[in-house]
């Protein structure tokens, strides 16, 4: 039997989230905040049944409309403001703003539908752990038009994964009707992939507060996904002042506005003006501190580099590269029982397209995943993993299929890092490059159009590494997103061994960086630099050795481990008395890599003649057809003799 003391705590904490919705309309036409402001005024009760349900070790990920939530799972609303109005005091330190919320366990970003495997992943890691925790994530019912909402669907349903999927149908997907985004039937949605499944349209929190009860009750025991539509209607504007529905339609809808039908419970009126004043004075009180904390100022804060000893450098002879990856991996998963595997197909007996995982899985067990063809979705599950302490490697099975990630990473994976002040240490290693003939789609080298993602770490293994101790190096106390590049080319062939600073013909010099000097005589000057990484190293030491043999054109290679982040003091200390550089990278000429590391060495080395060796700026032609557009070490050669005027 409800009392009146419950009936007090509803009405009380919807006001709180009304009036403090309604006070963010009208900072915002005061010009108070800024940005945009999405509220939720008429949902409130959803938000409020919700927390009320869930236990303190639970997770919520709530989507752009999430202050609701925030305050109802008892965030600060002091913080909560501070946040908005881009204060000190703020939940991150008034550099999220409104949509980017991160306190404890409960987090919300802005892109619908890529929080979905988020969310999925850190409740799935609260499965590993064995503890008893929940996920919730709430999705709009235009977020049903995201692809990824589908495949984590089908991630948390193969994996059973503890996570209430809760969508709330508030009948318009922005300003568009749900009628004319959303097709068919969303309950049939879930249960097409055996995710049991509940609908109510109601704004009565007591009404709300049994089925929410049952479905997180339903997740806790069962330790499976569950779907709950709750059919509701948002009373306030989508973003600010963008109302575009009629009068009559609101008037409708104001009869089911959950702030009233909770007043109607309350027989003690002086209560209701009591939390009328009450909440008045918590929100100026806010506001005050608010205005007394100093406003947000964004310094990047600037992070110790990678650094690498010279334990990189590769000693053991005969070995092929995908035998060192693999090693490497069983022995960092045996001194690590937090790191798991995902992929497609990594499992025995298939061990993976390059079978660079072959018998992880026979020996780590559950620890070694198979994912389904969703490269976004098992990305981002892995991210949900990491935010949570789990260390997942990824393997994408062909760096082609990167591109499919691009959100997970860029809008999720590197913005949780930084502003949230969360570690993440993910892996996402795939192979890279062409040399087999597989054509437009699977033979690409695109990580030029990862390197501006600030954030990520990338780097490119190369023949001249020991993987194993490259790898540990690179996992030391990982706390950001890493990008992986392994040369599909490499796998078959064994690595570059150097002994006594030697590796064959040419001197090799290491600095901490990452950054080889490869020189086949270190005492004369060089007429050319080459500067490349990965795949192409074993090709341009070919070209050096070819140059000097039957040009007398003596060249250096300088290779390069870490792509994104350049600290390329090494390389302008390498190449200070070289008048001529060329760049070489397997990927496409145009805005490569190659061309931000000569705009970055021009800064310091005015004057040096340059030139760029890359793939034609084409689609990828399969068979034979693909060596027309690679660069091979006679086209390198060619390019570097012409661009010397050598006769």
């Amino acid at each position: 039997m409800k009392n009146q003391n419950d009936y007090k705590h509803v009405f009380y904490n919807i006001l709180r989230i009304r009036k403090f919705e309604t006070m963010l309309l009208d900072f915002f036409l005061n010009g108070l905040v800024f940005g945009t402001i999405h509220t939720c005024i008429g949902q409130e009760a959803v938000a409020l049944a919700l927390a009320d349900t869930l236990l303190p070790g639970d997770i919520v990920f709530a989507s752009h409309r999430c202050h609701g939530y925030f305050l109802a799972r008892g965030g600060s609303l002091e913080a909560l403001l501070g946040e908005i109005m881009c204060r000190k005091n703020g939940v991150c330190g008034g550099i999220s703003g409104v949509q980017h919320i991160n306190s404890g366990n409960f987090f919300s970003n802005g892109i619908q539908g890529g929080i979905v495997p988020n969310l999925t992943g850190m409740a799935y890691a609260e499965k590993i752990k064995g503890n008893t925790n929940i996920g919730v994530t709430v999705l709009g019912d235009g977020t049903l038009g995201q692809g990824i909402v589908y495949e984590s669907f089908n991630i948390a349903s193969l994996l059973d994964v503890p996570v209430l999927f809760l969508v709330e149908d508030n009948g318009y997907a922005m300003s568009t009707a749900t009628e004319k985004a959303v097709a068919g039937s969303i309950s049939s949605r879930a249960k097409a992939f055996n995710i049991a499944c509940e609908e109510i349209h109601s704004n009565d929190y007591f009404e709300l507060y049994d089925v929410f009860l049952k479905a997180v009750n339903y997740v806790r025991k069962e330790k499976r996904p569950y779907c709950l539509i709750v059919r509701t209607y948002r009373l306030g504007p989508h973003s600010k002042g963008d109302e575009i529905r009629s009068e009559e339609e609101l008037l409708k809808y104001k009869f089911n506005d959950p702030l009233e039908i909770a007043k109607t419970r309350l027989s003690d009126e002086a209560f209701i003006d009591k939390a009328e004043k009450q909440v008045e004075e918590e929100l100026k009180n806010a506001y005050k501190k608010c205005l007394q904390s100093e406003k947000a100022y964004f310094t990047l804060e600037k992070k110790q580099e990678k650094r690498f000893q010279v334990s990189v450098l590769n000693v053991a002879k005969h070995k092929k590269c995908v035998t060192a990856l693999n090693e490497a991996f069983f022995d960092i998963a045996k001194s690590d029982k937090n790191i798991i595997f995902l992929g497609e197909d990594i499992c025995d007996p298939y061990g993976g397209a390059f079978k660079v995982t072959k018998g992880l899985a026979t020996h780590f067990g559950q620890r070694v995943l198979n994912m389904p063809i969703s490269e976004a979705g098992f990305t981002g599950l892995a991210i949900g993993l990491a935010a949570n302490g789990i260390k997942p490697i990824v393997e994408i099975m062909f760096g082609d299929f990167i591109s499919l990630c691009f959100d997970q990473i860029l809008n999720h994976a590197v913005k949780y890092s930084q502003l949230y002040k969360i570690k993440l240490p993910l892996v996402l290693r795939t192979p890279s490059g062409g040399g087999r003939g597989y054509g437009p789609t699977h033979s690409q080298s695109l990580e030029k159009y990862f390197i501006g993602i600030p954030g990520l770490i990338i780097v490119a293994l190369c023949p001249l590494h020991e993987p194993k101790e490259l790898l540990k190096q690179l996992l030391n106390d990982l706390d950001s997103p890493l990008l992986f590049i392994e040369n599909k080319m490499m796998y078959s062939r064994n690595l570059l061994v150097i002994e006594k600073g030697r590796c064959g013909d040419f001197f090799i010099e290491f600095s901490e960086e990452g950054i080889f000097r490869c020189t086949l005589d270190p005492s004369l000057s060089a007429d050319i630099a080459i500067i490349t990484y990965g795949g192409m190293v074993e090709t341009a030491m070919i070209v050096a050795e070819m140059l000097l043999i039957n040009y007398e054109i003596r060249a250096e290679v300088i290779v390069h481990t870490i792509l994104s982040s350049l600290e390329i003091q090494y390389t302008v200390k390498y190449t200070y008395n070289i008048p001529n550089l060329a760049v070489l990278e397997e990927g496409t000429l145009g805005a490569g890599w190659g061309a931000e590391i000569i705009a970055q060495i021009s800064t310091f080395l005015p004057g040096k003649k340059y030139l760029r060796i890359a793939t034609t700026s084409s689609a990828i032609p399969s068979g034979n057809c693909e060596s027309s557009i690679f660069p091979n070490s006679d086209k390198i050669i060619q390019e570097i003799k012409e661009f010397l005027n050598f006769r």
